[in-house]
């Protein structure tokens, strides 16, 4: 049995084969059990969904990662020595045809 966190867009990733949980589960960490031809995931003791083993690959990690932390990113705005109206700098501001 392994565990996996589920991914914004309701899937996780065991042994190389996606699988779509739902994007109702999305950041649940969820078990894993590898149940011969087929994985059972489970939401604690409640089963989630059952599809088949589509790949032969071991499974490489057996714990849920932790979410990554999100990055610094700045908002795309104007820079301070351009006119706001006028991005490309190709425009001089007048009425079009």
């Amino acid at each position: 049995m392994v565990q996996r966190r589920v991914s914004c867009r309701g899937a996780i990733m065991v042994a190389g084969q996606r699988i779509h949980v739902g994007f109702g589960h999305a950041g649940v960490t969820v078990t894993v059990a590898a149940e011969g031809d087929h994985f059972q995931i489970y939401d604690e003791d409640r089963l989630l969904v059952e599809v088949p083993r589509r790949t032969t690959k071991p499974i490489a990690r057996f714990k849920a990662g932790k979410p990554e932390p999100l990055r610094n990113t700045r908002p795309l705005t104007a820079k301070p020595n351009e006119p706001e109206g006028d991005l490309c700098g190709r425009c001089d501001g007048s009425p079009g045809l």
